[in-house]
């Protein structure tokens, strides 16, 4: 599994439950609080039932932009694209797969309207937190609380690094994608990957093809 593409293991336990996909979705979600840093499981079983399973075809708009966003989104298994539709053309913003929460931080934090579309690339099994419900765990664990609000800290820490990243050439771009992003450059598209590093797909085959002849 991965966190914005650090790393962390799945438990025995968690991998042993993978046919049962509900009871997969929330051990997963376990295993994440733990990498959170939660010492007391028991705290997240208190406020268990404000987390809704739910299995998602690929190509399902999660959120939709000029929606106000109310949902945190953790994925269990499979992968999500936000995007912005510049005209004609959608520029793809984040790619997403395991061991992440997707949502529009902004929208949730401040009531804004999203100008983004979250949308699933995979079937995909996810639990869900509505921003209501996310008060109520506010209110019954604060543990739990902390360890979502670090999570957004941590989304937006990564959204700041990889702006940097965007600044430089295409191949630099495309070295990082192979090197933090693995997950990214062998689960997506080639035009989602490419839209996503701001380089056009032709562009992305030309590196790809240069490096795989080398």
């Amino acid at each position: 599994m991965n966190f914005f593409y650090q790393e962390y293991p799945l438990s025995d336990e968690t991998l042993a439950l993978k046919p049962n996909k509900r009871a997969y979705a929330y051990s997963c979600f376990i295993d994440f609080l733990k990498f959170l840093g939660v010492k007391n499981i028991n705290e997240f079983h208190n406020v268990e039932k404000y987390f809704h399973y739910n299995h998602y075809k690929k190509n399902t708009v999660l959120s939709s932009k000029d929606v106000i966003a109310n949902k945190f989104f953790f994925i269990a298994d499979g992968a999500t694209r936000t995007f912005r539709e510049e005209g004609d053309e959608e520029q793809t913003q984040l790619l997403n797969t395991e061991g992440t929460i997707n949502t529009h931080v902004a929208g949730l934090l401040n009531g804004g309207v999203p100008d983004v579309t979250l949308m699933t690339t995979e079937d995909s099994i996810m639990l869900e937190l509505s921003w209501e419900d996310f008060e109520r765990v506010q209110v019954e664990s604060s543990e739990i609380a902390l360890a979502i609000s670090r999570a957004m800290a941590m989304y937006l820490k990564f959204q700041q690094a990889f702006s940097m990243v965007m600044k430089e050439d295409a191949k630099t771009k495309f070295d990082y994608l192979q090197e933090k992003m693995p997950q990214v450059a062998n689960r997506f598209p080639l035009k989602y990957q490419a839209s996503y590093l701001g380089i056009k797909p032709e562009t992305l085959s030309r590196i790809r093809n240069e490096i795989r002849f080398k």
